[in-house]
């Protein structure tokens, strides 16, 4: 190939050995010949000898101009063996007249070969040319015998010299630039070789790389020198064998004309795994046709492919996840709604106790919701200044009291952390999943070793290894143990809901998929380091707090009483809050719809006070707060629901009602909302 270092390399070495051979050759003939060793009484002998010479000078310029940057001694040893050969076929001119014009076409062979084969410039040839005119010019002057010579005819060879030499100066020009251009062309087409963003092989027919680029040096994770001497199939991540065997066949196709793409992994010298796009065409190369293999590096690709499959699958559950927190907290409710008012009116003991006990699982069920919800981004999250000591101190904290004495606990952070921008209780719940994963991993040996962190963080790309993240300013949290690790399919399932490496019986909640939705919802990013017996370290990466004033907290007053209407298609639900409301002193309507909604508000006598509106209605409950507001426009409206204000479906309508009431929620949360409504209209 044009400028190949493989190439450049063969052609010095032959031609050298061509130099040698053939200044050996023409020195010895040279020297025979100048101490008179050779018989000079029979013609014939001696101009063959000439000849012999004359060709010897001519391999010995053509070998010359081999190499790409001539020794200039073997340069200035060839000058004179020119010059040398020039005197020697005018002293036989000189002796033997009659050869004028024979031995002339020599010289005009000398001149011309000069031309064409000595990379020399043309001040060179014209001073070559220059000094073999002026000789012949004093051997002609000499001659004893012109009588020998035809009318002329030394007059004509001389301005045949004359114009010969000057034809073969204007060929060293040519010769010059067109060397220049072949020069500039290899240049070119080395720094495009060298500097290409992707790998280049050359490869010969068993698939032996003759040529290798720096970049492929790169991906393969070893010098160049080292993959010179490799096969392209060696590091194929297949079966021994199976890599020669497939480029073989690339080979051959690409060899036949076509253009072949394959995408392969490969196995890195430090074993690195590394996938490749490989493009196999042949190249028509000047020592004959090769193929070329381009190699596009797809790991980072794939990296991020998976990334975004992994995103797309576990908000597709996280979507699942709120849907089903939602009914759950409609039968949640209810439950609760139910059982704190029996509560208030058991006669006994025990019936108070089974109560208690129905209350507390309610509760739990309601905190296994509530983590749904957090997969989900339906839970409520405030975000707000908080100092990320604090976030570690809270964890170190938990991390003291829950691992066991064998296992050494460290905290590293700076002093100048920036405040980070979230949900402290949040984060903290987060930061527990991982503590709860630690605990699993190790064994409780002396050597283990927990280590949290935290250190601050700039993104410039949202790029490796924070993908996903916005460039600016967060704080890193770390969380490192010393245990078993994971491996690599184990790390991309990690944050999939209630997937778990424990036993079934031992698993428990959403696990490291809760810290994921966590993370997401402070706008964050996560990444594991992991490797079967080398541990594990998480990295939650939270944005920085911006300077801002935390909102006021409103308190809650006690309930004025008044007409309450609840609209919920749920009947547990409504009869839940009927009974509670009525208890509370509020006259109570109940709507399953929206036309049966603005039925009984428009016959409410007295008048509706306040309308407690479920979201998730036949119809929508968007449409019913339009319809109500339509009516009323002063009407208060309580919005409820299974999902957080901050859901996407129920986000815009919250922040214009006068209030929210979470699913599921119990009596005294149900009774501070209708309380902070109806104040509100006073």
């Amino acid at each position: 190939m044009p400028g190949s270092p493989l190439r450049s390399r063969q052609s010095a070495a032959y031609a050298r050995a061509l130099q040698v051979v053939a200044l050996v050759i023409a020195g010895v003939i040279l020297g025979r010949q100048a101490a008179g060793g050779f018989p000079t009484v029979e013609i014939g002998r001696r101009l063959l000898l000439v000849r012999v010479t004359g060709a010897a000078v001519e391999l010995t310029l053509a070998a010359l101009c081999r190499p790409r940057r001539p020794v200039a001694t073997l340069r200035w040893f060839a000058y004179l063996i020119g010059i040398v050969t020039a005197a020697t076929i005018l002293a036989v001119i000189a002796v033997q007249p009659s050869l004028l014009w024979e031995e002339g076409s020599a010289l005009v062979a000398l001149f011309l070969g000069a031309s064409v084969f000595m990379p020399w410039s043309w001040r060179w040839q014209a001073t070559f040319v220059g000094v073999v005119l002026v000789g012949s010019i004093v051997v002609i002057a000499t001659f004893e015998s012109p009588g020998d010579l035809a009318p002329g005819s030394a007059a004509r060879l001389f301005v045949t010299l004359v114009g010969i030499g000057a034809a073969s100066v204007a060929g060293t020009v040519l010769q010059q630039r067109a060397r220049r251009q072949v020069a500039a062309s290899e240049a070119r087409y080395r720094s495009l070789f060298e500097s290409a963003g992707d790998g280049i092989a050359v490869l010969d027919e068993a698939g032996g790389i003759l040529e290798a680029n720096a970049r492929l040096a790169d991906l393969l994770g070893a010098p160049q020198d080292r993959i010179l001497r490799s096969r392209l199939g060696e590091f194929y991540a297949d079966a021994p064998g199976a890599g020669d065997a497939s480029v073989s066949r690339e080979y051959a196709a690409a060899m036949g004309g076509a253009l072949r793409q394959l995408s392969q992994r490969l196995r890195a010298v430090d074993g690195r795994a590394v996938d490749v796009n490989i493009t196999f065409a042949r190249i028509d190369a000047p020592q004959g046709p090769v193929v070329q293999a381009i190699l596009r590096d797809l790991t980072e690709h794939r990296a991020l492919e998976r990334h975004r499959v992994q995103e797309q699958r576990v908000d597709a559950m996280a979507r699942l996840a709120g849907g089903l927190a939602h009914q759950f907290n409609n039968l949640l409710g209810g439950i609760l709604t139910h059982a704190s008012l029996l509560r208030e009116d058991a006669s006994t003991a025990g019936v108070a106790k089974e109560l208690d006990q129905i209350l507390e699982a309610a509760r739990r069920g309601r905190e296994l919701t509530n983590e749904l919800l957090r997969f989900g981004e339906h839970d409520v999250v405030t975000l707000q200044p908080t100092p990320a000591v604090q976030i570690l101190d809270s964890l170190a904290a938990l991390a003291r009291t829950t691992f066991p004495a064998e296992v050494a606990i460290e905290v590293k952070a700076p002093n100048d952390l920036p405040p980070i921008l979230g949900d402290a209780e949040y984060l903290v719940h987060a930061g527990v999943q991982l503590l709860l994963n630690a605990r699993q991993a190790m064994r409780g040996e002396p050597g283990d070793r927990l280590v949290l962190s935290a250190a601050a963080e700039v993104v410039h790309t949202p790029d490796k290894p924070w993908a996903g993240a916005r460039p600016g300013r967060y704080v890193r949290f770390s969380v490192s143990d010393t245990g078993q690790g994971m491996d690599a399919g184990t790390v991309e399932r990690v944050f999939e809901p209630f997937f778990t490496t424990k036993p079934l019986h031992e698993a428990t909640g959403l696990g490291l998929a809760t810290v994921y939705r966590a993370v997401k919802a402070h706008g964050g990013a996560i990444g594991i380091e992991s490797a079967p017996g080398r541990g594990t370290t998480v990295h939650l990466l939270i944005p920085v707090a911006p300077p801002a004033a935390a909102p006021a907290a409103i308190a809650a007053t006690a309930p004025p009483g008044g007409t309450v209407l609840i609209v919920d298609d749920e009947e547990i639900v409504r009869t839940a809050l009927k009974r509670a409301l009525t208890r509370f002193g509020y006259r109570v309507l109940e709507a399953v719809d929206g036309p049966t909604a603005m039925a009984a508000l428009q016959g409410a006598d007295p008048a509706v006070d306040l309308v407690i509106l479920d979201m998730v209605l036949p119809g929508g409950g968007a449409g019913v707060f339009e319809l109500l507001k339509a009516v009323r426009p002063d009407l208060k409206v309580l919005v409820s629901s299974g999902y957080s204000p901050d859901a996407e479906a129920v986000q815009g309508l919250a922040a214009r009602a006068d209030g929210f009431l979470p699913k599921p929620y119990e009596i005294p949360e149900l009774k501070a909302a209708v309380s902070k409504a109806l104040r509100g209209a006073a």
